[in-house]
């Protein structure tokens, strides 16, 4: 029952990596500290570390390595469903690599798409805000997954657990 109770307090939260943005200013321009030839842009911050500490697919916490020992402990306890099991952790760890991809790439188009912005650079920016849209999109079709994944081993869980 604990495992179960453990297991349910994971969500998943499709936030669009809104931490990757770059911050604004007041005139909605990208805030920036420069030295020398260095550009350096601000970032929107995280969400609180209580809220990441249960949100699958956060790149910024442990929440993931938490749920991969649990998937871990849960072949301890359906020995009998272990191959359902290392699939699950499989297609968990395939698409935590991908979210973290995606982090980086947002990421990456962030500071590409401010530094186009500085230079009004506007056809530049329209090819980059394309790129930006396919990582969107892909990111909500992996946390989508993510959800799915994670209700299917709910099921499972509360499946076999009744049956004991």
């Amino acid at each position: 029952m604990l495992l179960q109770k453990t297991f349910q307090k994971f969500q998943v939260v499709s936030c669009q990596l809104h931490h990757e943005r770059v911050a604004l200013d007041a005139q909605n321009k990208p805030r920036f500290k420069q030295l020398d030839r260095t550009i350096t842009f601000d970032r929107i911050p995280l969400c609180p570390k209580n809220l990441r500490s249960h949100r699958l697919g956060c790149a910024h916490s442990k929440v993931n390595i938490d749920f991969d020992r649990l998937l871990e402990q849960l072949l301890e306890v359906l020995p009998k469903q272990q191959k359902m099991i290392e699939s699950f952790k499989q297609t968990f760890n395939q698409l935590i690599a991908c979210i973290y991809e995606l982090d980086h790439k947002k990421g990456q188009l962030e500071h590409d798409l401010a530094l186009s912005e500085l230079h009004s650079d506007g056809n530049q920016t329209n090819e980059l805000q394309k790129d930006m849209n396919i990582v969107l999109i892909k990111h909500q079709e992996s946390m989508d997954a993510l959800e799915l994944l994670r209700s299917d081993i709910e099921r499972l869980i509360d499946d076999q657990l009744n049956i004991y």
